[in-house]
């Protein structure tokens, strides 16, 4: 195992902890402050999230601050000689970093960083964690992992109350052109200042929108979005769908007919944004509907999906306890009902397309900024819908999207009469490329085109 480790942990060679230049992370700075406390670190996220280069950049952090190498462990489960190891003798972690101290963990007499990555490959982390943590006052632990279901059940029964959690999403567009500010989702709750965010921004709409396209229809997994050309991205798309079923679902998670699993992501994507009926969606892919609620639980604690709930409200009853369904990635939904070219950005309708790709958005901004942001949709018994109602502190922001080129009076008419009877002031319409502020005497509803909506952060 020592062989193992050695190669895993090129910074007691005497070699960088990172090889090259990385795209910087939002989320990095948040987690660095957490390194000096007791608190066990846990970042989820879906696979290649970049859950791997951010452990990577704390540990060179780590070194920059004068932590000497020899403190420093990092263990990748993936490897089948680890996942053995650590199986068969349960003291066997313990054993090899005592190896390379020279001395007991005990007796050591600085702080010891372990960072164990895709901690779900091994079954019994959480016990081994907790011991740790409970006999070692001497040792930090960084996890990581790929599935929120294994993560969570672990540790509620070991470690509650011993964690800090993040989620670690993949880029945003604030991160891939990092020469344009972020915005926050308050700044458009007032038009003058998102007037001044617009013409900060305008100088670099062109590269915006370039990149936008590149996520709108490949994703923003960090391997897809850098690769070299689109047919590199979607080879890489499709080798992503087969490991995260035919691997991470089956393997880790137990799920027998894989290709039942993949049938019903496949009719799912076409339901992007669009209220889930399980009854019809188990009729489609022909399970029963307890086998569905359990696969379409799977794929939302591995990162694949979401799952909205209705707004309801003591002023207005809505017509649905259904939930709407969203893709965590727009690469992998468009992948799946094979609209992975740059044709889909010619296709005249992209109204669902878009409203997944803003609740992307504010995925990322809930990740990046700390803040929690429930979030719901409407609908009346009169058919009136909205897209999302956020809830920002006290208040409530409904957010409808209209991806094109012209609107008109019934465009807002959903939106006025939810504001109306929720005694709201102000709302937002997403558009394809409209920006202005529209007043409807008390209330004003700000107009923004997708580019600028996209670099929240």
């Amino acid at each position: 195992m020592e062989n193992v480790i050695a190669l895993q942990n090129p910074w007691k060679r005497g070699q960088p902890a990172l090889d090259r230049t990385i795209i910087a992370r939002q989320i990095v700075p948040a987690i660095e402050k957490w390194l000096p406390e007791e608190e066990i670190i846990i970042l989820k996220g879906a696979r290649q999230a970049g859950k791997t280069t951010i452990i990577h950049c704390l540990i060179d952090k780590l070194l920059k601050l004068g932590v000497k190498p020899e403190q420093i462990f990092y263990f990748l489960l993936d490897n089948i000689k680890l996942q053995q190891e650590f199986s068969q003798h349960p003291y066997a972690l313990k054993n090899a970093i005592e190896t390379f101290l020279g001395r007991t963990m005990e007796n050591y007499p600085d702080r010891i960083y372990i960072f164990l990555d895709e901690v779900q490959k091994f079954p019994s982390f959480a016990e081994m964690v907790k011991e740790y943590f409970d006999l070692l006052k001497n040792v930090k632990f960084i996890l990581s992992g790929s599935s929120i279901l294994q993560l969570s059940d672990r540790i509620s029964e070991s470690l509650r109350g011993r964690t800090i959690s993040f989620v670690v999403e993949p880029f945003s567009l604030a991160e891939v052109i990092p020469a344009v500010s972020s915005l926050a989702l308050e700044d458009f709750l007032d038009f003058e200042q998102t007037r001044r965010q617009y013409a900060a921004a305008v100088p670099y709409q062109n590269e915006i929108l370039l990149a936008l396209n590149k996520q709108f229809v490949y994703g923003s997994m960090p391997r897809i979005f850098l690769s070299k050309n689109n047919e590199q991205r979607q080879l890489r798309l499709e080798e992503y769908i087969q490991t995260l079923i035919r691997r991470d679902i089956i393997e880790t998670l137990r799920v027998a007919k894989y290709l039942d699993f993949e049938k019903m992501l496949r009719l799912l994507s076409f339901q992007a944004a669009q209220i889930l009926n399980v009854a019809s969606l188990a009729s489609e892919v022909k399970l029963n509907a307890a086998t569905v609620r359990r696969y379409l639980t799977l794929a939302e604690e591995t990162f694949v999906i979401d799952r909205l709930p209705p707004f309801m409200s003591n002023r207005r009853k809505g017509l649905t306890k259904d939930q709407k369904v969203y893709f965590r990635d727009m690469g992998l939904r468009n992948h799946l009902c094979r609209k992975d070219t740059n044709d889909l950005l010619t296709f005249p309708d992209l109204g669902h397309e878009a409203e997944n790709f803003v609740h992307i958005v504010l995925n990322k901004l809930m990740a990046h900024s700390r803040l929690s942001l429930p979030r719901f949709f409407f609908r009346s018994y009169q058919g009136q819908e909205v897209d999302f109602i956020v809830q920002l502190d006290d208040r409530l922001l409904p957010i409808e999207v209209k991806y094109q080129e012209k609107l008109n009076k019934s465009d807002f008419r959903n939106l006025l009469t939810f504001m109306d009877d929720e005694k709201i002031q102000t709302g937002l319409m997403v558009t394809k490329n409209r920006f202005e502020p529209q007043p409807f005497d008390d209330k004003l509803i700000v107009v923004v085109p997708l580019w600028l909506f996209s670099l929240l952060a």
